[in-house]
């Protein structure tokens, strides 16, 4: 599996992780460049059934990470897709896990970042009443007159230019937030008792936030893209068959 990185680096990075499901095994790697791709792709082509490639185009990218690497592998089947998406579905539902249900619970999302908005997005459209805060009001409210353009039925999404105010009574908290912005303590102290407080880009959440949810009982939590991953290699895996063995042949 190879992930483009969310901004360039100049350095790849190879995850000790390694994820085992019954018919797989994925390993994993961040990458922000064609030479990181070409590496790689020359150290595993025929040693691995199939390299899963991040097919989004990026800012920094010239064409997807996919598209070099279908170029190179010779042995190895390459498939690509989309990380972002993968990503937000599987917070979608950990939140919904976590919660029971989201319908008419209040959530609050920190940040106008392209995930934050995918995540909004589907949030909202399970009923959840969504707080966009913690970026210029223009941008949050560019965020909201898109989200309501691509919402599927009514959704109840609101803007809020005081942070504090926003987590105010929240079910669940998400932060998008890149350094040096950090959640509060004064933040988690105003979500609701037993609300989920997730540190979605990792380090968004100040110690003395963490402090206090502990000591509240809040449920701290960063995103877990394990399941979402192999449902999508699944998905990929499958739609390859389908269309090379089955569709457009009479039975």
């Amino acid at each position: 599996n190879l992930v483009a990185a969310g901004r360039p680096t100049g350095v790849s990075t190879v995850s000790r992780f390694v994820q085992e499901e019954f018919d797989f095994v994925i390993g994993s790697a961040e990458v922000d460049g064609p030479e990181q791709v070409r590496e790689i792709v020359a150290a595993v082509d025929g040693v691995v059934d199939v390299l899963f490639v991040d097919g989004e185009s990026k800012p920094y990218l010239d064409r997807p990470l996919s598209v070099t690497a279908s170029a190179l592998a010779k042995n190895s089947r390459v498939l690509s897709y989309k990380d972002n998406e993968v990503w937000a579905r599987s917070v979608d539902h950990q939140v919904v896990a976590l919660l029971s249900e989201v319908f008419g619970r209040r959530v609050t999302i920190l940040g106008t970042s392209n995930l934050a908005l995918k995540l909004a997005l589907l949030l909202a459209e399970r009923g959840a009443a969504v707080t966009l805060a913690g970026d210029a009001v223009d941008k949050l409210d560019q965020a909201l007159s898109a989200i309501r353009q691509l919402a599927l039925g009514r959704v109840y999404v609101g803007t809020e230019s005081d942070c504090e105010v926003a987590c105010l009574g929240a079910d669940a908290l998400l932060s998008f937030w890149q350094s040096p912005q950090q959640v509060s303590r004064a933040m988690v102290e105003a979500v609701a008792p037993g609300a989920v407080v997730m540190d979605a880009v990792i380090g968004s959440i100040s110690a003395d936030a963490i402090a206090i949810g502990i000591e509240r009982g809040l449920r701290l939590i960063r995103p877990d893209m394990r399941a979402g991953l192999a449902a999508e290699l699944r998905l990929a895996l499958g739609a390859h068959r389908l269309v090379h063995e089955f569709m457009g042949r009479g039975e």
